[in-house]
C-alpha cells in the first residue's frame, strides 16, 4: 500500500499543490503603477518663451514647450518639437523621434533623432562632406528646438558619423561644430 500511495497518490497531491498555487499566487500581470521619468530643476535661460502668450506666426496661439535633459543633470524648456508635422515617430520603436532626415529618404544628407527614454539627440551624418552636412544639422536642430548655441552645447547629445561614410570618424562623437572640444572638419 505505502508504494501505491507513494506512486499515485504523491503526483496528485503535486499536481493538486501546483494548481492551488498558481490560483492564488499573485498574478504577474497585474496593473502595476505608471513608471514615471525623473524631473530636473528647468532652466529658462537662452529659451524662446512667448511674452504675450503667443508664437511668432499667431500671437494668439500659445506655443508649446517641452523639456528635455542638459548634460550638467539639468533640464531646458525648448519648443515641443514632438508637435511638428515633420517629427515622425517610430513605429516599432516607442520613445524615439525621427525629427529630420534619414527616415525613408534615400538622399538625407543626416538624420535627427530623439530618444525620450534618457532624453538624449543623436544626429548621424550620412554623407560626405561631412563639415557642412554638420552645419545643416546642428542649425535646423537649433531651430526646431528655439535655443542658442550655448544651450544647444548643454544638451545630451551625440553627433555620428557610420564607418560605411567616414572611417576616421566613425564611432567618435563629432560634437556640435560651436561647442568646445567639437571635431574639426
Amino acid at each position: 500500500m505505502n508504494k501505491t500511495f507513494f506512486y499515485i497518490g504523491v503526483p496528485i497531491l503535486l499536481c493538486v499543490g501546483g494548481f492551488v498555487l498558481y490560483w492564488l499566487w499573485p498574478n504577474s500581470t497585474e496593473t502595476l503603477p505608471p513608471a514615471t521619468l525623473p524631473t530636473f530643476p528647468t532652466q529658462t535661460q537662452g529659451v524662446v518663451v512667448p511674452t504675450q502668450g503667443g508664437s511668432a506666426e499667431d500671437p494668439n496661439i500659445p506655443e508649446v514647450t517641452t523639456v528635455v535633459a542638459l548634460g550638467t543633470g539639468g533640464s531646458i524648456l525648448v519648443k515641443d518639437f514632438r508637435k511638428d508635422p515633420s517629427t515622425l515617430v517610430a513605429p516599432h520603436i516607442p520613445g524615439h523621434y525621427f525629427i529630420s532626415g534619414g527616415i525613408d529618404n534615400p538622399d538625407a544628407v543626416y538624420a535627427t533623432i530623439y530618444i525620450e527614454s534618457d532624453r538624449s539627440f543623436t544626429i548621424t551624418l550620412l554623407q560626405e562632406p561631412l563639415g557642412q552636412n554638420r552645419l545643416l544639422a546642428e542649425k535646423e536642430l537649433m531651430q526646431k528646438l528655439g535655443i542658442s548655441e550655448s544651450d544647444m552645447c548643454q544638451l545630451v547629445y551625440s553627433v555620428l558619423v557610420p564607418y560605411s561614410v567616414n572611417q576616421i570618424y566613425a564611432g567618435k562623437n563629432l560634437g556640435f561644430s560651436f561647442c568646445s572640444g567639437a571635431a574639426l572638419l
